[in-house]
């Protein structure tokens, strides 16, 4: 009899176990049930995960989800004044690719424990260094960061959520809502200086093709920054491959160097190829500029 079937025979025979061998078996299946259940039990209070690029900087932010049930949250189960590690489980983990501003000061690229100290009005936000940190040995001294930030009411929500909201290219708020209370976090990520290292690495390749050159010039375009260094690489993407989109490029380009009959010609020729390939967003985008430029 093959060894599996014996092991089987012996514990699903009981005439052959002594009585502690039997209880052992029947523990460990009793133990193998409830393990079972667990996992197909809803959490009450579910991890989530939210993710924002705000500039080049990645925010990665995992939590636990409580929900209100009808009991009163903050100066209830949630206390005014006191370390909450701001969802349930355990503390908030919040990750940064890079560094972001917020209040006027730098919090480096990194992971943290989000914690936060309601109170009326006002909330602490509290960005500790030990990520796994729990609320309940939060201890001051280790924070990279504290901020003051103000707690509003808002419409009601039943679950506790974190988002972001009020995004711009380089700005965004970490919003956390909680039944009637709305706190956000104002939070910077200037990517001027991270972009442009960024290209001179790129720069160091053999092989850059042309919506690599294209995407360099139209971000310094954008920026204000490197305009005859666009110029040539929005010249060489059109020499490579040409398109209405990198031909615009090229038109704001060469306006960005001073050159505005050059900018116009190109930027006609643009809007020509985009309208014929049914890009009517892209041509109303290309008319505006043209308008802005005296043409009719």
């Amino acid at each position: 009899m093959p060894v599996a079937h014996c092991i089987s025979w012996y514990f699903c025979n009981p005439k052959t176990q002594p009585m502690t061998t039997r209880l052992l078996t029947y523990l460990v299946a009793a133990s193998l049930s409830l393990t079972t259940l667990a996992q197909d039990l809803p959490s009450t209070s579910p991890s989530a995960t939210v993710e924002q690029t705000i500039g080049v900087t990645k925010i990665k932010v995992n939590y636990s989800r409580p929900s209100a049930k009808g009991r009163t949250i903050f100066g209830g189960l949630v206390p005014f004044g006191k370390v909450w590690r701001t969802g349930a489980n355990k503390a908030t983990r919040i990750e940064l690719s890079g560094p972001v501003v917020i209040d006027g000061k730098e919090l480096p690229a990194g992971a943290y424990a989000l914690l936060t100290i309601p109170e009326q009005g006002q909330w602490k936000v509290l960005f500790n260094r030990d990520p796994e940190l729990s609320a309940a040995k939060y201890k001051e001294g280790n924070d990279a960061l504290i901020v003051s930030v103000p707690a509003k009411d808002g419409e009601f929500a039943e679950t506790f959520t974190i988002s972001f909201c009020d995004l711009s290219v380089d700005a965004g708020s970490l919003e956390l809502r909680w039944a009637t209370t709305v706190v956000r976090v104002p939070m910077k990520a200037d990517a001027t200086a991270q972009g442009l290292a960024n290209i001179d690495q790129k720069l160091q390749d053999k092989e850059i093709d042309y919506a690599a050159y294209n995407r360099m010039a139209r971000f310094c375009l954008d920026r204000g920054e490197r305009a005859k260094e666009s110029l040539e690489w929005a010249k060489r993407s059109v020499e490579l491959e040409s398109h209405y989109w990198n031909v615009y490029t090229l038109a704001l380009a060469w306006d960005a160097n001073g050159k505005r009959e050059d900018a116009v010609q190109n930027a006609v020729t643009a809007l020509d190829q985009a309208t014929k390939e049914g890009d009517s967003s892209t041509a109303d985008q290309i008319m505006a500029k043209l308008k802005e430029w005296g043409v009719k």
